[in-house]
């Protein structure tokens, strides 16, 4: 899914790229009328595949038997929940033994 998007992304930006570049560079609108088309034409196949893309992956995977949770990813979960949690109290206790913090006058009142 990233793929699709960031090919997307990467298409707009040089359609856009190329129709600013005609328009600051030349009169003709020939030229002009083609660019913003060009522009027109990659935006809306980039929403188009986005869309089809982002609608039918989860059912096509659900479909495929591969968005089934095993017990492993479950065992991955908890050990990332667990990690993050301990990251997190890490963080926090090390914010109140900072002086800076421990000077501030919501946390006198604490």
């Amino acid at each position: 899914m990233f793929s699709y998007s960031h090919s997307g992304a990467v298409g707009i930006s040089l359609a856009l790229s190329l129709d600013n570049i005609v328009w600051s560079t030349t009169e003709d609108e020939t030229y002009r009328k083609f660019t913003t088309q060009l522009f027109g034409l990659v935006g809306g196949t980039a929403f188009l595949t986005l869309v089809i893309n982002g609608s039918t992956a989860g059912p096509l995977l659900q479909r495929l038997g591969l968005a089934r949770s095993t017990s492993t990813r479950h065992k991955i979960l908890q050990i990332f929940r667990k990690d993050y949690l301990n990251k997190t109290i890490d963080i926090l206790l090390s914010l109140l033994k900072d002086k800076t913090i421990r000077q501030c006058s919501y946390c006198k009142g604490a």
